[in-house]
């Protein structure tokens, strides 16, 4: 047995080694292998969900395509959003769609599907929007619309819907009303209109109202002077309807007068920005420390937040102005990056910071400013603000270097006041002709302020009996007869009108249950009515003229508006470069946080936390989209300042572009951090479910 010895015995134990890696080995692959099943699971997982995603997508996609392809905005064999329609072509679509308003089949849907295609373009993002919302005025396709739809009941109906949307009680709540249809119309009214809410809905329901004493009287064979004073009731609604929307002239202005209000916004915020352009470090006072003229400092980059070196010019109450240090000749390999000049190759000579961001000299750098994984979302909010505030100042800065920019938008200021000028003196026109009507009228029972919605005939009822008469008729057995046989042609019109309208065809519209003449006591009730409606329709009118005034005031004012900031050009194109400066801070400040967060010792709890790691991705892509945009501005700022340096005033085509290389630069850092976390997050996953097999 001494050949188990020796050489044999050490030839056995390498056996047993080589079985047990072997076995190691073997366990390992078996787990790969699952891994592997479990990944394939999870893509085609992943795959099934982005193919059921693609689907949604696409059948949303046909259904705004189909909507909107009915106004020829959609072109291209695939009914692409080409976005190609002339302002010309808008306003000749909006208007015939506006027009087959005026035949409508009981129970159409054409009002809905009208209105819902005007807001589809109505609400389409930049300028494709604001041309669509332009042709609608010029076209005056909203004014025809709101006249075809008092030519129908359904018509009507959405009229008094749209009322009651807008929260006016004057509507007779037991009709039928289309809702649908009306929430439609009234997002068009506030893309069209500037007018309270509340008058909206007054003048909606005063329209229906005229609308149906109109259609009322011509079913029941009024006298003509009689059908032609209620068809002026009806129109003098709709001027002031019309009188509510914004005029072509006015829209535009208000738009400039919005971007106006936007840039002195984004002004006084840059004012209060400024002493917001820096943290101390922790562990630093603020308040406490000292600096004098002559002494070397660290100051703080307002760009990046990073700290350099610098020597105090001069010390005010709240500001210091240092001169940025160059490099010696002799400066020590790595600290290159402690100055301006050699970390950022930018030529800036001196700065004026805040005293908060000027610390004596020390041989350790201050850290730089870092938002904390708390604080991302507040400052992505900031930059994003800053960035809005950027985009109006750099087009106020466009606009004012353009000269015939101001002619252009005096003249469309005149006309437009010229305009609500006239549209007031006409307002105030009808009322005072309403007024004159309202005397002549016979007080004829209570008078009401609001706005009458029940038909007269359904206050007089079915048997005629109304108010009481100065003077009664004596009953007799011949009026007795002719009031039973008026009820019943009634009843046999209005079962002809059903038969009619079961085929399909249109029938004259009475709305009244006592159609077809009128009694003496329904004579009285038609006054009653009548008085309640011109009382509504003044005080409406009395509104709409106020709301005009108001308007006249605006457009007045935009001329010296106008040129308050054509004073201020300076000063709007130096917000306009505080503002890039401060929103490449934030970027800076939120992606020194992400860097940290991805790539120091606590990535791996972050990756095991799958809220954190999902606010964390969400805070990438949307930091990413923001450096994409900026980095956008800032490679065509750069072009537009080379030479001349452009409409913006003081903009250095240099300085453009190295804030366009440090925004690409962020871009692949955003990368780089998003690949760190799947790494981080594939590790821990294997780590947690590799589990060594047991030696024995």
């Amino acid at each position: 047995m001494s050949w188990l010895s020796g050489p044999a015995q050490a030839w056995n134990s390498q056996i047993r080694d080589t079985l047990n890696r072997a076995s190691v080995s073997v366990q390992r692959l078996a787990e790969q292998a699952e891994l592997q099943q479990i990944g394939d699971k999870v893509r085609a997982s992943a795959q099934s969900l982005a193919e059921q995603g693609e689907a949604a997508l696409r059948d949303a996609r046909e259904s705004v395509v189909g909507q909107a392809s009915a106004m020829g905005l959609l072109q291209g064999e695939h009914g692409d959003l080409a976005g190609s329609a002339s302002p010309e072509e808008l306003a000749q679509s909006f208007l015939a769609e506006a027009r087959a308003l005026k035949q409508i089949a009981p129970n159409s849907s054409a009002p809905k599907e009208t209105f819902q295609r005007w807001v589809i373009c109505l609400d389409r993002d930049g300028k494709p929007g604001a041309t669509a919302l332009r042709a609608l005025h010029e076209s005056n396709a909203l004014p025809e619309a709101l006249a075809a739809l008092t030519r129908s009941k359904v018509g009507r109906s959405v009229l008094r819907a749209g009322a009651v949307t807008y929260g006016c009680k004057d509507v007779d709540m037991t009709k039928d009303l289309d809702h649908d249809s009306a929430r439609w119309l009234c997002r068009v009214l506030k893309r069209a209109s500037a007018a309270p809410d509340a008058l909206l809905g007054q003048l909606l329901a005063l329209l229906a109202e005229a609308a149906r004493a109109e259609a009322h009287a011509r079913s029941a064979a009024f006298d003509r002077s009689e059908i032609d004073t209620l068809k002026h009731d009806k129109e003098w609604v709709l001027t002031l309807m019309s009188a509510a929307l914004n005029h072509t002239e006015e829209a535009s202005l208000a738009q400039r007068l919005r971007t106006i209000e936007a840039v002195k916004g984004s002004l006084e915020a840059s004012k209060t920005m400024d002493a917001l352009t820096g943290a101390t470090p922790s562990g630093q006072d603020q308040a406490t420390e000292l600096v004098e003229n002559g002494a070397d400092v660290w100051a703080q980059w307002p760009g990046d937040g990073h700290w350099y070196h610098a020597k105090v010019k001069t010390v005010a109450e709240k500001e210091v102005e240092v001169e940025w240090s160059r490099p010696p000749d002799d400066v020590e390999c790595g600290r290159e990056s402690e100055y301006v000049f050699t970390a950022l190759g930018d030529s800036t000579t001196s700065s004026t910071v805040p005293r908060a961001v000027v610390l004596p000299e020390s041989p350790t750098r201050p850290a730089p400013a870092t938002a904390t994984e708390e604080n991302w979302t507040q400052q992505l909010d900031a930059a994003e603000e800053l960035s809005r505030g950027f985009h109006d100042l750099r087009a106020a800065c466009i606009e004012l270097a353009a000269p015939k920019a101001h002619k252009t938008k005096g003249d469309g200021a005149a006309a437009a006041e010229r305009t609500l000028a006239a549209t007031a003196a006409s307002l105030e026109a009808l009322r005072e002709r309403a007024a004159g009507q309202l005397e002549t009228l016979p007080e004829g029972g209570r008078a009401s302020g609001s706005v009458a919605a029940a038909a007269s005939s359904e206050e007089v009822g079915h048997t005629g009996e109304g108010p009481k008469a100065e003077e009664e008729e004596p009953p007799s057995s011949r009026v007795t007869e002719l009031r039973r046989e008026r009820e019943q042609l009634i009843a046999r019109v209005r079962a002809i009108d059903e038969e009619l309208a079961s085929l399909g065809q249109r029938v004259e519209d009475s709305e009244a249950p006592a159609g077809l003449a009128r009694s003496t006591s329904g004579d009285k009730a038609t006054t009653h009515d009548r008085r309640r409606f011109l009382v509504g329709a003044r005080a409406a009118s009395e509104e709409v003229e106020a709301c005009l005034a108001a308007r006249r005031q605006k457009v007045a004012g935009f001329e010296q508006a106008q040129s308050e900031l054509g004073s201020q050009r300076e000063a709007v194109a130096s917000a306009c470069l505080r503002n890039e400066v401060l929103r490449r801070r934030r970027l800076e400040e939120v992606l020194s946080g992400l860097h940290a967060a991805a790539w120091g010792p606590g990535a791996d709890a972050l990756v095991r936390d799958v809220d954190r790691l999902a606010a964390a991705r969400g805070t990438i892509s949307r930091a990413g989209g923001l450096v994409e945009h900026s980095w956008r501005e800032m490679v065509q700022l750069a072009a537009e300042t080379l030479g001349d340096g452009g409409p913006l005033i003081g903009a250095n085509s240099e300085d453009m572009s190295r804030a366009a290389k440090r925004y690409k630069e962020m871009r692949e850092q955003l990368g780089s951090d998003l690949d760190r976390l799947a790494k981080v997050e594939s590790n821990a996953a294997i780590s947690s479910s590799f589990h060594p097999p047991a030696r024995g």
